[in-house]
């Protein structure tokens, strides 16, 4: 996958998309739309001409130099990435936007590459949520869902933006850029989401204090959160549980490389930065799962010393 441009290209005009070919749009426009369609090509380059400007006067088009920039940049696509009524010109310069952020992430926010059929299949288990229900609520036909999920179609720019909607993130994800996503990376790309200050320690830290915790209660009410459902525990009772599993224990204080001062809003801030970030999320599961074990075992010591 060529990252963010590759998917603005795949899907501003393939048919394998679903996306009509220009010439045969004309054959769906009815009314006022006929009417334009018959418009003179100077008079349709003019129009074209304005909209593009306009969105150049509104966000030019230059080299992406701070995050501040780049988030004005993801919004910008956010919008246009979701609209149906572009013409070549505007589409044009979302094509341009999109290698401008491709080119800033590549070198700030690099992420792993993600197949369609992983990321659908990924955010749907996230959401606890069937094909039958996909389907229902992003209006996208359950065949089409089931021939994205087994890999046999990709998806258009009109899926992205209705399972955009769905998920509640941005249609970033669906291109990311191919790039291992480390727990360093996913600790900037949190940071710069939640205003946190995380590093790779203090990820690694959570990780383990959410293994610790003896019945995983946290992790599955953290889990809610992410997902925006009500947890099964109070966030301020998480919090006080998770600061004294990270508490250092003799001998093992290698798995708390950092300690944790949680508070609730930092809390209710991560969980908001992981459901924006789904390959985030996912990275920090794993770290999570294979925690799991480790600190079974390091409790099972504990307990036998004592």
């Amino acid at each position: 996958m060529r990252g963010r441009s590759a998917a603005l290209e795949r899907a501003g005009g393939n048919p394998a998309c679903g996306v009509v070919p220009r010439a045969k749009a004309s054959i769906l426009l009815s009314g006022w739309e006929q009417t334009m369609a018959k418009r003179s090509p100077r008079a349709l380059r003019q129009s074209g001409d304005d909209n593009y400007l306009a969105l150049v006067r509104a966000f030019p088009l230059r080299p992406i130099r701070s995050e501040a920039e780049l988030d004005r940049a993801i919004a910008v696509i956010d919008s246009l990435i979701a609209r149906d009524d572009l013409d070549l010109e505007q589409e044009d310069y979302l094509d341009v936007l999109g290698d401008l952020v491709h080119k800033y992430e590549a070198e700030h926010n690099p992420l792993v590459a993600v197949s369609d059929s992983d990321m659908v299949r990924f955010l749907a288990d996230s959401n606890e949520m069937t094909q039958t229900e996909l389907a229902q609520r992003s209006g996208v036909a359950e065949s089409t869902i089931s021939a994205i999920l087994a890999g046999k179609r990709k998806l258009s720019r009109r899926h992205i933006a209705a399972l955009s909607r769905v998920f509640r993130v941005s249609p970033a994800v669906f291109f990311p850029e191919a790039e291992e996503m480390t727990h360093e990376r996913v600790a900037t790309v949190l940071s710069r989401r939640s205003d946190l200050d995380l590093s790779r320690d203090l990820l690694v830290s959570l990780a383990s204090a959410f293994a610790c915790d003896p019945d995983r209660a946290c992790w599955h009410a953290f889990q809610e959160l992410v997902a925006a459902n009500r947890p099964g525990m109070p966030t301020d009772l998480m919090v006080s549980r998770m600061n004294s599993c990270a508490q250092p224990h003799a001998g093992v204080s290698c798995w708390w490389p950092a300690s944790l001062s949680l508070t609730a809003p930092d809390v209710q801030a991560l969980a908001d930065a992981f459901s924006v970030e789904p390959q985030c999320w996912k990275v920090f599961r794993e770290m999570v799962e294979e925690a799991i074990p480790e600190m079974r075992a390091i409790q099972r010591e504990i307990a036998e010393e004592n």
